[in-house]
């Protein structure tokens, strides 16, 4: 660069640095290898843990690379690109995230090398791209397939074995594999899974508090943070036909401004119960549904996507209805997976086809 040019530069900010190319390039290579070192402590089973303090002043203790690149503030643009990169091998794959910040490290550590002995760094770049396509030549060449329970926990184990101790590596190693299996279908001949795509959303990892990390287990069903609202509701139900709604059995509120006025207690009674007879109508439709389908002790759920108010609740549980309202949007639809039960969106449009089934269900 002239030296007009760093006038110019410095007359729009004073305080820009100004590099030229060997300087630049020896100032990224650097920026990689500081990343590198930060994070060789963490890399295998053996590696240590990083401590780290947010500006709130809360605590948390990781090796994990993924959350240490996404915490640490990283300022320089060359670092933070190897660093979105290093994250998305995370997001694709889920592990490799110290070792893809390792590898790339490497690469442009023994560049530095040959960039001293006066290599073009296009050079350098075709032979780093040629380099690429024979490592994934090769892999392709040499890859074996292997679907089996046990290669999928021991891939589970080598993954977990560095970010947990080995006793708890082996209990979640055969619970990931037992929950892949619950949502992906085997092959009818082999009894392997099916290769393909995946919804991993439909695998939800739950904290309880009151418990220890071997206490981890897996539910071979539906587990939903919701409850009861009534005492008297069952809490345990065998044989359960399953009613999914988006109808509120609840009395809104107008969307417009709007008032009511009465002259006497009893016009404000009346206006209480028509209200009331609305709610108890629709609840009185799901009631009938439920006297349909219900036979020989069978039980009836309701999960409404939408509120129950205290009177439809008394209602239901006289008749020995479990209820559920303004459950979550994304447990409706892993219910409705699980169940084969389909969304109703209004109580008139209610029928056992739209029922799901479940062997059992409680709180």
């Amino acid at each position: 660069a002239s030296s007009s040019e760093m006038s110019a530069l410095h007359a729009l900010n004073p305080q820009a640095e100004h590099l030229r190319r060997g300087a630049a390039l020896s100032m990224n290579i650097q920026a990689a290898e500081s990343i590198m070192e930060l994070l060789r402590t963490n890399f295998g089973p053996a590696g240590t843990l990083k401590l780290l303090i947010s500006g709130a002043g809360d605590l948390r203790l990781t090796k994990d690379g993924s959350v240490l690149l996404h915490e640490m503030p990283i300022g320089i643009p060359t670092a933070a690109l190897i660093a979105r990169t290093a994250t998305a091998q995370d997001d694709t794959t889920g592990d490799g995230t110290t070792a893809c910040i390792l590898l790339i490290g490497q690469i442009l550590k023994q560049a530095r090398r040959f960039l001293g002995e006066g290599v073009h760094p296009r050079v350098l770049v075709d032979g780093l791209e040629k380099a690429k396509i024979r490592a994934i030549e090769f892999l392709n060449e040499y890859s074996v397939e292997d679907r089996s329970d046990e290669a999928l926990t021991k891939m589970a184990f080598s993954a977990l074995n560095t970010k947990v101790h080995k006793e708890m590596a082996e209990q979640l190693a055969q619970i990931v594999v037992d929950s892949l299996k619950c949502i992906v279908k085997p092959d009818p001949e082999t009894g392997l899974c099916i290769k393909g795509e995946t919804d991993l959303h439909m695998v939800e990892v739950m904290a309880m508090q009151h418990r220890t990390a071997m206490d981890t287990r897996l539910i071979r069903g539906l587990v939903m943070d919701h409850g009861t609202h009534h005492p008297a509701m069952p809490t345990d139900l065998r044989n359960v036909h399953i009613c999914v709604l988006r109808d509120s059995l609840e009395f809104d509120n107008t969307t417009v401004n709007s008032g009511t006025f009465y002259k006497t207690t009893q016009d404000r009674q009346a206006f209480a119960d028509a209200e009331r007879a609305v709610v108890e109508n629709k609840v009185r439709k799901v009631l009938a549904l439920k006297e349909k389908v219900c036979a020989n002790g069978e039980g009836f759920l309701l999960v409404n996507y939408e509120g129950i108010e205290p009177n439809a609740y008394q209602l239901l549980a006289n008749e020995g209805v479990m209820a559920l309202r303004r459950c979550k949007l994304r447990n409706l639809k892993r219910l409705m997976k699980a169940t084969g039960a389909s969304p109703v969106y209004s109580v008139d449009d209610l029928t056992p086809e739209c029922l799901g089934k479940a062997g059992h269900v409680w709180i």
